[in-house]
């Protein structure tokens, strides 16, 4: 499965790095910078899953700002304790799966 992590914090990166390891090597994972920069449409229409792992505060815009981008049929994920799938409406809305 293609998956674009979005965060290089310590979730984001220790999820990236565990998605290259040589028993995911078909993952086709690519790493972009948190919340504070912003995702490019190039880098999400690939993805098959897309895994925000980025501050709970930023959710909403980042889930706003990449939502027209996914394929409906990209799933969606957060690494938010604190949140519920809610934080994805607008990827729900597009039609993602999201968690």
């Amino acid at each position: 499965m293609k998956t674009l992590v979005l965060g290089r914090g310590r979730v984001g990166t220790a999820l990236a790095e565990a998605l290259r390891a040589p028993r995911a090597a078909d993952a086709g994972v690519r790493v972009r910078a948190g919340a504070g920069s912003s995702p490019r449409e190039e880098d999400l229409g690939w993805a098959e899953a897309v895994v925000l792992a980025i501050p709970d505060g930023a959710l909403e815009g980042v889930a706003a700002r990449i939502a027209g981008w996914l394929e409906p049929s990209a799933v969606a994920l957060h690494c938010a304790g604190a949140r519920t799938a809610e934080a994805l409406g607008a990827c729900r809305r597009r039609g993602c799966p999201v968690g």
